[in-house]
């Protein structure tokens, strides 16, 4: 009796092992085919939204995608897009997702014809250190508040008015999904722009994109 209920046991575990490896690899192509999709949805959006052409040196797969502008939009002499893919199908990436940090999210860098003459640095919940004095620099640039999102950023230059006028207009549009905002001179590319895309709509790319050409030429603005 005892070794029947030992080999129930062992075949309860062994089914309950099956079910769940079934079950990872389910969520596994299910997740692989919406990055895919979704992926391929957001390239036709860029390829729609600028007069250049999107150049993939990555992709598009279940990962994301990684591709340049060709040409770049104007004020940029480089546009890159970097997209990391991610999908909550996937039952074992969001299980480890507080450890790997692993979230859709778009990765722009820009770089610019003319070195800025105004500069911004912003990061979702964190005052910048070259605000705090913790870089060379640091007390040339000037620590700010935009009061509809509570959140504090910086900015150096002589007249930075135009550059912060653009910087409201990023956050009022697309909030919710920006990380962060930067246009460093000392930085190459210049520009660098983290924002996630999960509950962002493909189509609002082009919008995106249009206010990021009017953050550089605010950025370069004499």
């Amino acid at each position: 009796m005892e070794q029947i209920w030992r080999l129930l046991l062992d075949s309860l575990s062994f089914v309950t092992i099956l079910s769940i490896a079934t079950l990872l690899l389910l969520s596994w192509l299910a997740a692989a085919a919406q990055n895919l999709r979704r992926s391929r949805a957001l390239l036709f959006v860029l390829n729609d939204s600028t007069r250049g052409v999107v150049s993939l040196q990555r992709g598009p797969d279940f990962r994301g995608f990684f591709a340049k502008i060709q040409p770049p939009p104007e004020p940029f002499s480089q546009f890159i897009i970097t997209y990391h893919a991610a999908s909550n199908l996937n039952v074992l990436d969001v299980l480890l997702r507080p450890l790997t940090h692993h979230f859709d999210r778009m990765i722009i860098h820009g770089k610019l014809m003319a070195r800025p003459s105004a500069e911004l640095i912003w990061v979702r919940g964190q005052i910048p250190s070259r605000a705090l004095g913790n870089d060379r620099g640091a007390t040339l640039w000037v620590q700010r508040r935009l009061d509809f999102v509570n959140s504090e950023y910086a900015t150096r230059g002589v007249n930075p008015s135009a550059l912060i006028h653009v910087f409201a207009d990023l956050q009022t549009r697309f909030g919710p999904w920006l990380y962060k905002v930067s246009i460093q001179a000392e930085d190459t590319p210049e520009m660098e722009i983290v924002l996630t895309t999960r509950s962002l709509n493909a189509e609002e790319m082009a919008a995106v994109v249009t206010t990021l050409r009017a953050a550089g030429r605010a950025a370069v603005l004499r």
